[in-house]
């Protein structure tokens, strides 16, 4: 899987991800894809580039230092 890797819903992933949505006013799904890329990356964003399609999301992954890789036809 060259490109991407999948991170498990572990401890770490969840408990960030319910903090996420206060700071970014994000929706649970997209709190919890956040905050597995964060675990991914050990909280070094600048390490790693953050795919999405969704404009909110987007702008939380930049406000945590992610370089963003925007897919075609992303919403606003």
């Amino acid at each position: 899987r060259k490109g991407w890797s999948e991170v498990a819903a572990s401890d770490q992933v969840l408990e960030l991800g319910m903090r996420l949505p206060r700071l970014h006013h994000l929706r649970g799904a997209d709190s919890l894809q956040l905050a597995a890329a964060l675990v991914a990356c050990r909280h070094r964003p600048s390490m790693m580039k953050f795919f999405t399609m969704d404009s909110r999301l987007a702008a939380a992954a930049e406000r945590e230092g992610f370089e963003l890789v925007r897919g075609e036809g992303a919403s606003r």
